[in-house]
């Protein structure tokens, strides 16, 4: 880094700008690349919920269907 007194009194900084134009720039890159994957995230997280919610439903509906049977098997022995 370089300071210079100019004529008229103010201070003259150079090479810190570049620096920090050139770290404002990565970081530009990196926080784009973070939300890109984040919403590839939450897109895969959906699917895998919405996954679970029809495993859910499908559970449920055998579970269901088996009460229903045993429910059938046990009148069947009654009549026996």
């Amino acid at each position: 880094m370089m300071v210079k007194l100019q004529d008229n009194g103010h201070l003259e900084v150079e090479g810190d700008y570049q620096k920090l134009l050139r770290d404002h720039e990565f970081q530009r890159r990196e926080l784009t690349e973070m939300r890109r994957a984040m919403d590839e995230l939450k897109r895969e997280n959906r699917l895998k919920s919405r996954e679970c919610q029809d495993a859910l439903k499908s559970l449920q509906e055998l579970q269901n269907e088996l009460m229903r049977k045993s429910m059938h098997v046990g009148s069947l022995g009654m009549e026996i």
